[in-house]
């Protein structure tokens, strides 16, 4: 039975809907447009409800339409070279018009898991240009970072494709001296990276990387990739061809000119009458025609073609004129690179993808990169306070193998080769140090182009997940879980040198492998962000689990009849005396974390950031360790005594004082004592048949369980500056980092061969060591008119290593 409403209920049941009615239209649309000081229209500058995380970007036109809460009023406006404005908005309607700048203070750059704007940073932090990075023609992310952030060094040997090292502020440890690379949050490398992608890197170089723990003991690298913008869907495309030039070469030395060099040896060793088997005797040398037969001439025994044998009779002439073997292994390389990208986005939704191709050839002949990649960088917004994403970034790319890299690189090898000897004999095989005389140096040429035909092939998978949720104002909750997934596959081909002084004695060999390494980072963080009067406030705690794993495998033959590329395949070799050999590791980390920041007026700032990380690579009585930090910043210029000041536009002092620690080059077997089996080490003939020896064990590891963390203690003054109506800015570090009980193996009496054998030794914690230096960086921005502006950037590195 259905009662029936009475007035009065029913008079409630309309206000209540109506009510609901205007609940639902608590929310208006702003539109407007956004301009420059001549009227032209700023694309892609940022629109954001101040207070909230509701934003959108402007069109081609400079337009944009944002939703605006009824209890909002006022929309932040920003983007890179204007100053920020904020906006009071009354109506539906509100246009804005941005004011040039030339300083970068106001730019957000990510540190410690947040993100901070540069003038708020109390570290020492390094903000690259990124449009400078990409300038540069290179194959990997670690040659594009040298020389853009003062304390940072880029090593590299210039082989397309080959491992750069990164050191910030020196070296540290006796092990791995390599920074924490976070792309997008997620640890990985910036080795192959597409530089294109890139939308900020950061450079944690003191205390504030105390954030990250035993990771950044050697400083951290952030990078941030691109995200779609607001509007219509923008297509862009960067590129470039270019060739990479020898150079000159070098000014080597010929035939005649090495043969006078030895007369000139023998006679300052007191020799009256020098000789040589290739050269003669007498009072000057006289250049052969042949090396093989040694030091024959026109029409000696042996030199007739008819009689050549690449084994018993090697027939070559000699280079009067001399080889230059620089000229012969080296060539002018063409590099080229191209990308596509595809974005656009709205304040529900946004995306950006990217296509690139890389083929950089080196300037040793058949030497190459190439790499294809792609990224897809997506979000969605849900009801205005929940965001859902993925950032992913997928690459193949294949490398050789370079040169007989047992005797060192061919450039080593070409300034040691004789210059009488030419590339080829005279049926156009290689030549080489058959002749006693010269030698045992190998040619370099042949070296190179024997291994034209051996790869390296990686496949690899980086990126993450993540959500976040904005709830009671002012908190937000993130969680994000990614990581790396690395394939490689190689192959590679060992030739017989012939034409080298031991002859063709040898066997041919082949080998081939793969590994598997991959990597996962599983982060939650909750985060409070508030501003009361002349305050602010953010905290943030977190928890953060890291895994490492890996193996890999490889397998040998030798004695291969033929040495056609498509014969080359481990089954084809010889069955006697195979070869095999494998490996596998596994690393774990388990870390909780907070970090609080405070700010009062904009000029005193005060953060500092505790860390608890427990390792799986040492025992369980030290394998936790906690690493705080703390760092301090005043902004003079904001003080009344400097508002007079007028050639001065900011001034920062910055102090910061930080310990981390680091389990540099310590494996998870650190703590045990190992036991293995080996055929040559551990079978024994028990029953006298030695046709089934019995399996035994043999120690392989000593194990020290008291091993633990390295560490560090890092401290760090600076100054910050822009001057000059902002064009000329510079900062200024003196940093102090010493290291206590350093990670190295171990020594002493307790660990002598005649007790412990060949077993692999622990790492220990042994020795100190200390850092100081100064880094230094000054910029100067200039324009010559309203279209053409310019900077000059200049980046000073200096430390003393004391161990």
């Amino acid at each position: 039975m259905h009662k029936k409403l009475t007035p009065v209920k029913l008079w409630v049941l309309c206000m209540l809907l109506m009510f609901s009615n205007l609940t639902f239209a608590q929310s208006r649309v702003v539109t407007g447009r956004v301009t420059d000081a001549n009227n032209q229209p700023v694309v892609n500058a940022s629109v954001t409800v101040k207070g909230s995380r509701t934003g959108t970007t402007t069109d081609e036109n400079g337009n944009y339409s944002i939703s605006v809460p009824a209890n909002k009023k006022t929309l932040m406006v920003s983007y890179v070279g204007f100053a920020d404005r904020d906006i009071s908005i009354s109506g539906n309607t509100a246009n804005v018009v941005l004011s040039g700048q030339t300083t970068t203070l106001n730019d957000v750059v990510v540190t410690g898991y947040t993100s901070q704007r540069k003038k708020e940073i109390t570290g020492a932090v390094s903000v690259v240009n990124v449009n400078q990075m990409k300038q540069a023609p290179v194959g990997t992310g670690e040659e594009a970072l040298q020389g853009r952030a003062s304390g940072v060094t880029v090593i590299s040997s210039g082989q397309p494709g080959a491992a750069s090292d990164i050191r910030i502020r020196g070296i540290t440890a006796f092990g791995n001296n390599s920074p924490l690379v976070l792309i997008d949050g997620v640890r990985g490398g910036m080795h192959d990276i597409n530089v294109n992608d890139i939308e900020s890197l950061q450079v944690l170089k003191d205390a504030s990387a105390a954030i990250y723990g035993v990771a950044g003991s050697n400083g951290v690298i952030i990078i941030t990739t691109k995200k779609g913008r607001s509007g219509k869907a923008r297509v862009s495309y960067d590129g470039y061809v270019g060739i990479t030039t020898r150079g000159p070469g070098y000014d080597m030395a010929t035939t005649q000119q090495e043969a006078d060099a030895i007369w000139l040896q023998q006679r300052n060793s007191g020799i009256a009458n020098p000789s040589s088997k290739q050269y003669g005797k007498g009072a000057s040398p006289v250049i052969p025609d042949y090396i093989t037969p040694f030091g024959a001439k026109e029409g000696d025994p042996g030199t007739d073609p008819a009689t050549y044998d690449l084994n018993s009779n090697q027939i070559t002439r000699a280079n009067k004129l001399g080889t230059n073997w620089y000229n012969e292994i080296t060539r002018n390389a063409l590099t080229q690179s191209h990308n596509v990208s595809v974005s656009s986005g709205s304040d529900k939704s946004s995306y950006f993808f990217s296509l690139g191709y890389l083929n950089q050839e080196g300037i040793a002949r058949f030497q190459y990169l190439t790499r294809y990649s792609v990224r897809a960088n997506t979000q969605f917004t849900i009801k205005d306070k929940i965001r859902v994403g993925e950032n992913a970034y997928i690459f193949y790319k294949t490398n050789p193998i370079y040169g007989n890299q047992s005797e060192g690189s061919p450039f080593t090898t070409a300034f040691r080769e004789d210059a009488i000897i030419p590339v080829y004999d005279i049926k156009g095989n290689f030549a080489g140090t058959k002749s006693q005389d010269l030698g045992n140096a190998r040619n370099p040429y042949a070296d190179i182009y024997r291994t034209k035909d051996n790869h390296n092939n990686a496949w690899d998978i980086n990126g993450n997940v993540y959500a976040e949720v904005d709830f009671l104002r002012h908190f937000t909750a993130r969680t994000s879980f990614g990581g790396t997934v690395d394939n490689q596959y190689y192959y590679n081909f060992n030739f017989v040198g012939y034409e080298n002084a031991e002859g063709n004695t040898g066997a041919n060999s082949f080998s081939e492998g793969a590994q598997f390494n991959s990597s996962w980072t599983y982060t939650n963080t909750l985060a409070y962000n508030n501003s009361f009067g002349n305050h602010n406030v953010k905290l943030l705690i977190g928890t953060e689990a890291v895994n490492y794993y890996g193996r890999g495998l490889g397998a040998g033959r030798s004695s291969y009849f033929s040495e056609d590329p498509n014969f080359r395949i481990i089954n084809t070799g010889s069955p006697t005396g195979p070869s095999n050999n494998g490996y596998a590791y596994q690393s774990s980390l388990w870390s909780q974390f907070a970090r609080a920041e405070y700010n009062y007026k904009g000029k005193y700032l005060v953060s500092g950031s505790v860390r608890r990380d427990g390792s799986s690579v040492f025992a369980d009585s030290v394998r936790y360790g906690y690493f705080p930090s703390v760092s301090a910043a005043w902004v003079i210029s904001e003080e009344n005594f400097m508002k007079g000041i007028s050639f001065v536009n900011s001034l920062k002092l910055r102090y910061s004082w930080g310990k981390l620690g680091s389990t540099s080059n310590v494996n998870a077997t650190n703590p045990l004592n190992l036991y293995g089996s080996s055929a040559g080490r551990s079978y024994y003939d028990i029953s006298g048949s030695s046709n089934n020896p019995t399996q035994g064990f043999f120690r392989s590891n000593i194990g020290n369980p008291l091993t633990t963390f390295e560490g560090d203690i890092i401290s760090n003054f600076g100054i910050d500056a822009v001057i000059l109506k902002n064009k000329l800015d510079f900062t200024i570090d003196y940093y102090k980092k010493k290291i206590s009980g350093l990670l190295f193996q171990a020594s002493g009496t307790q660990y002598d061969r005649i007790f412990t054998g060949d077993a692999g030794l622990p790492k220990v914690n042994i020795g100190d060591m200390q850092n100081t230096g100064v880094d230094a960086s000054l910029t100067y921005h200039g324009s010559v008119s309203k279209d053409f502006k310019f900077d000059i950037t200049g980046t000073f590195t200096s430390y003393n290593n004391k161990i």
